[in-house]
């Protein structure tokens, strides 16, 4: 199941200033700007908030492009807030959720962007599409629906692109987790949800591929995850442990080194559930977190590539390959101790210290990503 592909339609373009609510940095790095959807319905006592769905973020973004010439796009994705009734706080860099009630999220967009380095850089404009694993089994009391694998949606995006390519090319390929309905029913479009503490939910991941309209050969995708090893087992009363974050790092480091004729889109860290003993499957595309009692989850590295059929066109766009991948974490810094949420620096501050140190280091990187712990 494949929703069509989205680009821009024309919409009155937002400034800088009306999107973030500051003037934009002009150090020659980057910034970004969060794309979020309008309340259509703040709901009430017992109905829920509805929000318009993810597609008119990409036509807002693609017309702020189109009236802001000066940026162009490093890298986009989707992002996740708590809402309370029609209010976001996207520049809060922490939430509680609660345990006996409900909490509700909304999934935006944000474009990471630079400045161009001349004037003679063309207009971009950016579409998507989102790949759904196919259904084989409806599931019933007891059991749940069963679904296609990764490789398995993978492997059917590269036939499709075929007959049916990509109108332009790859920049980024995400894992996007959705809540399913309790019909079953997944809606990849939907920007808002509620879950509850104590209610069973199930999950889907999706593929979501962004892309650059332009002209140029198909790209095929890829995708290799990286899983910690387990030091101990654990037992009754207690959790296994895993190597720390930093030695998946170094094993995908190792892959990249290693590979010629690929181009590194992105890399996400992805949290899998765990089954019973050890049992961490990545190709699993949904799983079922429990109300009732804990689920254990297990961090892996997920890194996503593309690759073109044409080998005289792949000698014109790849870049050089990845020598050495590494990864640099920026927590939000507290600002005040409480007895119970302390302040931390905001969203905003935060990057102002992720672009002191990209400009201090000259480091080159492939991609950003924000993720909660």
């Amino acid at each position: 199941m494949i929703s069509t592909w989205s680009s821009g339609s024309q919409l009155p373009p937002p400034s800088y200033y009306d999107v973030i609510g500051k003037e934009p940095c002009t150090d020659g790095f980057f910034t970004f700007i969060d794309f979020l959807p309008e309340c259509r319905d703040p709901g009430g006592l017992i109905s829920k908030p509805e929000y318009e769905t993810f597609r008119p973020l990409i036509d807002r973004a693609n017309a702020w492009l189109r009236a802001n010439g000066r940026w162009r796009i490093v890298t986009c994705e989707s992002v996740e807030f708590k809402a309370r009734n029609e209010h976001i706080n996207h520049e809060k860099m922490t939430y509680l959720e609660y345990g006996e009630s409900y909490t509700c999220f909304v999934r935006g967009l944000r474009l990471w962007i630079s400045e161009k380095l001349n004037d003679q850089e063309r207009e971009q404009q950016i579409g998507y599409l989102n790949m759904l694993p196919q259904q084989y089994t409806e599931g019933g009391i007891f059991s749940t629906p069963e679904f296609e694998s990764l490789d398995g949606v993978v492997s059917r995006f590269n036939t499709m692109i075929q007959t049916r390519p990509l109108p332009g090319r790859i920049i980024n390929i995400e894992s996007q987790e959705m809540k399913m309905r309790h019909s079953g029913e997944i809606d990849p479009e939907r920007t808002c949800w509620v879950e509850g503490g104590k209610r069973q939910k199930h999950f889907l991941f999706i593929l979501r591929i962004f892309f650059e309209i332009s002209d140029g050969e198909p790209e095929e995708i890829g995708i290799m995850d990286f899983i910690p090893d387990a030091i101990t087992r654990g037992g009754v009363f207690s959790y296994p442990r895993y190597e720390p974050f930093s030695n998946v790092i170094q094993k995908a480091s190792n892959w990249c080194a290693m590979q010629n004729g690929i181009r590194i889109c992105n890399t996400q860290s992805v949290e899998l559930k765990m089954k019973t003993g050890l049992e961490v499957n990545p190709q699993r595309m949904s799983f079922t977190e429990h109300g009732e009692r804990g689920t254990f989850y297990v961090r892996i590295l997920r890194v996503a590539y593309v690759k073109t059929r044409d080998l005289s066109f792949k000698n014109q766009i790849m870049p050089m390959s990845v020598t050495q991948l590494t990864c640099k974490t920026f927590v939000p810094m507290q600002l005040t101790t409480s007895l119970f949420v302390p302040d931390f620096e905001n969203l905003q501050e935060t990057k102002e210290r992720v672009t002191a140190w990209v400009k201090a280091t000259g480091k080159p990187f492939i991609c950003f990503e924000f993720t909660l712990i």
